[in-house]
């Protein structure tokens, strides 16, 4: 006695006609290639306004934290022997 829910390809093709009236009248009110196409657009967005964001971070903190791009000049009379220390301590 075959299973009440068994996998029959004529019911599969009796069901799928009954319901494609259903399934049109669907597909206009949601349209699912729009829903797909925003969903993607936004998350596309996102991710580059995320790592816009992270590239930002990156460069703020690179220029807060390496001293290589500050630029010190001093001025002495010529004569004169000055001894000064960076702010990387260098001498």
């Amino acid at each position: 006695m075959p299973h009440k829910h068994s996998h029959d390809p004529d019911s599969d093709s009796f069901q799928d006609a009954a319901l494609e009236d259903y399934r049109d009248a669907l597909r206009e009110l949601f349209p699912l290639e729009d829903l797909v196409r925003k969903a993607s657009r936004r998350r596309r967005v996102r991710r580059a306004a995320a790592g816009a964001v992270v590239c930002a971070a990156a460069g703020v903190c690179t220029w807060i934290l390496d001293h290589a791009h500050r630029i010190e000049q001093f001025h002495t009379v010529v004569s004169k022997h000055t001894v000064t220390r960076a702010h990387d301590g260098a001498a």
